[in-house]
């Protein structure tokens, strides 16, 4: 249920005191008028206030190093995931000298899937990845989740007459001589595709297992599994998916307090605005509303993360990028960083959107796709107030260039960090950084 949309008292009270200061210090060559009498009312003239300028924060990247690909190929990057002392990157080979890709998943027969792993972040090895189909030896894949030390991948390829993303899941599996791949795992088309698709998103892990999250034409659905070797969709769930009275849209999710916690958007009928949404569910099966607080921009949910013994997810506000923090009574929005607006290039067009957030420690790093680049964001208060963040390196994201991000939690002597992973279309990059709060 989305909560009314309103102006806090004090935000208006701090307009008015700044108004009025403005009004009352700004300089003029004119004479000046006398002071009101009592019983006269003074205009105002709107005031119009310049962005603040927040210094960067520098973290101490460094980048990781990872196996040399096959000869003539580069490595692909595209996402990652740690748990348990273990870490994944996935993505793919791609051919040296062929162009980037200008779609997400790639338009042509230069890629194949990779996937690489560590136990502490620094010695890197690939891990076999045993693809079969058609659409599979061809994939790249770009989304990871483990738990218990188990990586599960989704990877994919556009392809077939409509140009349709063709999906698969991959699981680590034992051949007979022992040794084990990362495997493509067998589904029919329409659990991914099919006349019902619309798109297959984001997956998480937690206790009960791993959970996808996308839309169909139903509205939001999920795809769940109890150890990631085979999904089952669930779409068209009560709550969850479209009624007669709302169209609802699945970006993200977690596992938060014993239940599956999605975030995404609804569009009310006939209206186009969009309301940040989000569902809870004990099962992924039965799903209710969650309140969260509106505002009177077109606003949504885009990636959500664990912060501070709660969730923290972030979306676009109107103009700019915004964050929501479940409290007990529901999602409260908290403070806006950066802007959504976009200036043409070249004729060409372009979207601003959250790309990934992790969360590590008390702390909060955002990826955003702020147009023609990615930039980075922190936050030492569980969104509250945010900063800049510099990259380690340029974070172009014009065409077929990635980036994702995920949180190292700290264990022994080593701190709380983040993994990044930068593509820009034609070389790949991981870096890790320890995380550090605003000065």
């Amino acid at each position: 249920m989305v909560a009314p949309r309103r102006v806090p008292l004090r935000l208006a009270a701090a307009a008015a005191v700044i108004a009025l200061i403005g009004a009352s210090t700004a300089c003029t060559s004119e004479p000046t008028s006398p002071p009101p009498g009592p019983d006269e009312s003074v205009e105002l003239a709107p005031v119009e206030l310049a962005p603040v300028e927040l210094a960067p924060v520098e973290l101490a990247w460094r980048e990781l190093t990872l196996p040399q690909p096959p000869e003539g190929t580069r490595i692909v990057l595209a996402g990652a995931a740690v748990c348990d002392g273990h870490w994944y990157l996935v993505g793919g080979h791609d051919l040296i000298g062929e162009a980037p890709d200008e779609e997400w998943l790639g338009t042509d027969d230069t890629m194949d899937p990779a996937a690489w792993t560590s136990r502490d972040g620094e010695n890197w090895t690939a891990l076999p990845v045993a693809a079969h189909s058609y659409y599979g030896v061809r994939s790249l894949l770009w989304e990871a989740a483990c738990r218990n030390g188990t990586l599960v991948a989704l990877g994919g390829k556009v392809g077939g007459a409509h140009g349709n993303p063709r999906m698969a899941s991959y699981y680590p599996t034992q051949a007979a001589d022992g040794t084990e791949a990362l495997t493509e795992i067998s589904a029919s088309f329409e659990l991914y595709g099919g006349p019902n698709a619309t798109n297959v998103g984001r997956m998480t892990a937690g206790p009960p297992g791993y959970l996808i999250v996308g839309n169909r034409a139903t509205g939001a659905a999920v795809w769940l599994s109890p150890t990631g070797e085979t999904f089952e969709i669930v779409e068209g769930a009560p709550v969850l998916a479209d009624s007669p009275e709302r169209a609802t849209w699945a970006a993200d999710a977690a596992f938060h307090d014993g239940e599956w916690v999605v975030v995404g958007s609804v569009v009310v009928t006939g209206r186009a605005d969009r309301d940040p949404a989000a569902w809870h569910s004990p099962d992924g099966r039965t799903w209710t509303d969650m309140t969260i607080e509106g505002t009177p921009d077109y606003d949504e949910l885009s990636v959500v993360a664990s912060v501070a013994g709660s969730l923290t997810a972030v979306g676009i506000d109107g103009p700019t990028f915004r964050a929501w923090r479940l409290e007990p009574d529901g999602w409260v929005a908290r403070g806006r960083f950066g802007s959504t607006r976009i200036e043409p290039r070249e004729g060409r067009l372009t979207a601003a959107s959250p790309v990934g957030l992790a969360g590590a420690g008390d702390h909060l790093v955002a990826v955003v796709k702020a147009g023609w680049t990615y930039e980075l964001w922190t936050s030492a208060d569980a969104g509250t107030s945010w900063r800049p963040v510099t990259p380690p390196r340029d974070m172009p994201a014009d065409g077929g260039q990635r980036a994702a991000i995920v949180g190292v939690p700290g264990a022994g002597e080593d701190p709380d960090r983040v993994l990044l992973v930068i593509d820009d279309g034609r070389t790949a990059h991981a870096y890790v950084a320890p995380v550090t709060g605003p000065d």
